[in-house]
């Protein structure tokens, strides 16, 4: 904890409101440091696609939608990259720097500058991602939407993300015991649709209208199936869900709206499909979001075993990520296929690739991603089904940048960590309260010296020598040791001056001058005064305050 005398001290030494200034300077610079890096992110990934319009146009032609989307997603699914890394590095390294002069809580001041990163980012990669996707629709509605489907399908990990930065890294472990199985709760409850829940309190999500209701009612009928709870939510992508376990489907807006009752009755029986899987593979889906548990362990795992503890403690959990990844993406892919079959059983086969091939186009997703993924490859999918597409397979998107921009973000989050760690260590015998004011001091030992003799002599002792003890450890100077020695001694605090006087004379001894030698002058007559303070502390009376600094 830091000094409660340093502190006060600091306090009384800045400008009135220069607390709230520096947090509105971060918040400045998290706000457009993110939206340049973004932005300047999010052209790069769209030159490619810029250039292949360019040439189809000098053509007299256009892209089609299989080329679109395979040069399209890279932006896709790197612009926003920048912006998450960002707010990652923040709500991770940003707690590490508390310190008494924050006005806020070092929790509650991450996650506001990792919003404004999001904030910042999310307005920059806007236009970029317009132009290459023209056909989405964009703007609030959009947003809106998005926020939705981050809520129903991933707000277990945003509450994931908000216990790591929140548990400190020395906390007990029943209290990380606790948060585990708190984290472990909530990814079961999303499992069943709470998400959805939640969307639906917030106003984006909505109980399926009568057209859409009777459409799965035939579904669940011809399957033989419980007619499950049906809902809407307001995302502006095609698609669908199937919560397994807790017989719940989820439509998007855009399907209910922009899909006919044929498409929408096969994607109702490839939904149903899912519902009616089996207990293993429920256990297996459940799996899923418990690997990420151990985030919330990366705090006190840096906190109890060091840097390279816990260095070893995220490769081991990443190599377990992988391992699980591959068996549980080859059960959910059979899976799909087994989906697939469903619906295909209850229409022709044709006519579903077909669905497929629209929900594709509609969303601008590769039909070949060349990543192992739970839903197999749309090429692969309508062959499987005996639909030979009318196009060629298409190469799969080049994501070299992509994956350039995520390493450069696990850099860049682990060089922040190490500057930071660097820089908490070389401060610590001068506390990050007294680096902070010797920062405002701009630089200058003196200038905090100055400042610790104005409040020593307008009656506050207890914050002048504070201020003095930390110039002493800024400047590295035997006077200023020697003098915050004498006002630890005015003050009664024998062991500290006795601290005081010793760095004193070890750095009078370092400049070659001793209080031994005669004559004593300059700096060597200073600092024996000061021992002779000190060997009197506790012994007699306090000596004259106003005698000292007049050197």
């Amino acid at each position: 904890m830091p000094d409660p005398d340093l502190v006060a001290a600091a306090l009384a030494v800045l400008p009135p409101g220069i607390r709230w200034a520096w947090l509105l300077a971060a918040a400045a610079a998290a706000l457009g440091l993110s939206w340049l890096l973004s932005r300047m992110a999010a052209l790069a990934l769209l030159r490619p696609l810029r250039r292949a319009r360019v040439a189809a146009a000098t053509l007299g032609d256009t892209l089609h939608w299989t080329e679109e989307a395979r040069l399209a997603w890279p932006v896709r699914r790197g612009a926003h990259r920048v912006p998450v890394c960002l707010a990652f590095v923040v709500a991770t390294v940003v707690p590490l720097s508390d310190s008494a002069l924050d006005p806020l809580h070092p929790v509650v001041r991450a996650v506001l500058l990792a919003v404004l990163c999001l904030v910042g980012g999310g307005m920059a990669v806007q236009a970029p991602v317009a132009e290459a996707l023209p056909a989405l629709p964009q703007g609030w509605a959009a947003t809106r939407g998005s926020f939705g489907s981050l809520i129903t399908r991933f707000g277990h990990l945003i509450l994931l993300m908000g216990l790591a930065v929140w548990l400190p890294g020395d906390a007990h472990p029943a209290l990380i015991l606790a948060v585990l199985l708190l984290a472990a709760a909530a990814a079961a409850a999303w499992r069943r649709g709470a998400g959805v829940d939640l969307s639906a309190r917030l106003g984006l999500a909505h109980p399926a209208d009568a057209r859409l209701t009777g459409i799965v009612a035939q579904a669940a009928a011809r399957l033989q199936l419980p007619m499950p709870r049906v809902q809407v939510l307001d995302w502006m992508m095609v698609n669908a869900f199937a919560f397994p376990g807790a017989n719940r489907l989820v439509f998007t807006r855009a399907a209910a709206e922009r899909l006919d009752d044929a498409a929408l009755g096969a994607i109702t029986l490839h939904e149903l499909g899912h519902l009616a899987e089996g207990p293993q593979l429920l256990r297996l889906r459940a799996l899923q979001p418990l690997l990420l548990l151990p985030v919330v362990a990366l705090k006190p795992a840096w906190f109890h075993w060091g840097s390279l503890g816990s260095l070893g403690f995220v490769l081991l959990w990443f190599v377990g990520v992988l391992v699980a990844r591959r068996f549980l993406v080859a059960r959910m892919q059979a899976a799909e296929s087994a989906a697939d079959s469903v619906a295909g059983q209850g229409h022709d086969n044709e006519a579903y690739a077909r669905v497929l091939e629209q929900i594709y186009a509609e969303n601008r997703v590769p039909a070949v991603l060349g990543e192992k993924r739970v839903h197999p490859e749309l090429y692969d999918r309508m062959r499987d089904l005996g639909v030979e597409p009318d196009w060629p397979r298409p190469d799969p998107p080049t994501l070299g940048t992509v994956r350039l921009l995520s390493v450069a973000c696990l850099l860049g989050s682990g060089a922040a960590a190490l500057i930071l760690a660097v820089a908490v260590h070389l401060a610590l015998d001068m506390d990050r309260v007294g680096l902070g004011t010797l920062v405002l001091s701009n630089g200058s030992p003196a200038a905090v010296m100055a400042h610790g003799r104005t409040r020593a002599a307008t009656g506050q002792p207890e914050a002048g020598a504070a201020l003095m003890r930390l110039g002493c450890n800024a400047a590295a100077e035997a006077v200023f040791c020697a003098e915050a020695a004498m006002w630890s001694v005015e003050l009664g605090r024998c062991a500290e001056a006795r601290q005081d006087q010793e760095d004193a004379e070890w750095l009078l001894e370092l400049d070659g001058e001793s209080i031994d030698a005669e004559p004593l002058v300059g700096d060597a007559a200073y600092v024996a005064e000061g021992r002779r303070w000190v060997e009197g502390c506790g012994l007699d009376a306090a000596q004259d305050p106003a005698t000292v600094g007049d050197w």
